[in-house]
């Protein structure tokens, strides 16, 4: 991708393209179950993002809310015993996530050229704080539970359009969620980066402008170095 005089802001994703949200959702199932299994925790995350996927494009609850439902129903189904209000254990734990070795010298970089954005699903207050982790000052941060909708629902870019002032076509994504984010955008005809950092394969009809494992080439497919 050559560097293009059209693109203003470049936006992010956070969890699981800022923040290494795998590794702190695995810490955080070992802290809370007795049984310390990794194939048992495996089954847990599985199940449970499979859930969560589906109950964030029913009627709108907050983070909180949602992630308490898709526990109760991810534990009852596997019939494990689930903890009172593990939706607020696991946001204290959120604030706490490290990011990504490579977020801050890239987007420390690529602060000097552009304007960056988060757009998440989380809590706003919750995404300041990983922001403030980061070390990083986004111009804006953008939430889903604020907005009324979640990602992938198309209404979140359309909304986080408005908040930035800006068109569709004067913005790059970049994000490490296919469903979440890439098919959405591009939808939307909005540019994106999908950050395969798991390195897994995709088949579907909807492709991302570019694929990279990590953010460390950003700057070089931007054509800034």
């Amino acid at each position: 991708m050559k560097k293009s005089n059209d693109i203003k802001i470049i936006t992010f994703d956070c969890y699981g393209t800022l923040i290494d949200w795998d590794r702190g959702i695995r810490e955080f199932f070992v802290e809370i179950l007795s049984d310390k299994n990794q194939k048992l925790i495996d089954k847990i995350i599985k199940r449970w993002e499979i859930i969560q996927f589906h109950l964030i494009k029913e009627k709108h609850l907050s983070y909180e809310e949602l992630l308490n439902k898709s526990f109760t129903q991810t534990f009852g189904e596997l019939d494990l015993y689930i903890k009172a209000n593990l939706g607020k254990k696991l946001l204290d734990k959120i604030v706490d996530f490290n990011s990504f070795s490579d977020v801050f010298p890239v987007l420390s970089y690529l602060k000097k050229h552009y304007k960056l954005v988060i757009i998440s699903n989380g809590p706003y207050k919750i995404l300041t704080k990983n922001a403030q982790r980061m070390g990083i000052k986004f111009d804006q941060i953008i939430s889903g539970e604020k907005i009324g909708f979640y990602k992938p629902a198309t209404e979140v870019f359309q909304n986080a359009l408005k908040q930035m002032n800006i068109s569709a076509s004067h913005i790059l994504h970049v994000a490490a969620g296919y469903k979440y984010d890439v098919i959405p955008a591009k939808t939307l005809g909005i540019k994106i980066i999908w950050v395969n950092r798991k390195k897994i394969k995709i088949q579907e009809d909807i492709a991302p402008d570019y694929e990279m494992s990590d953010l460390t080439s950003l700057p070089s497919i931007l054509g800034l170095i």
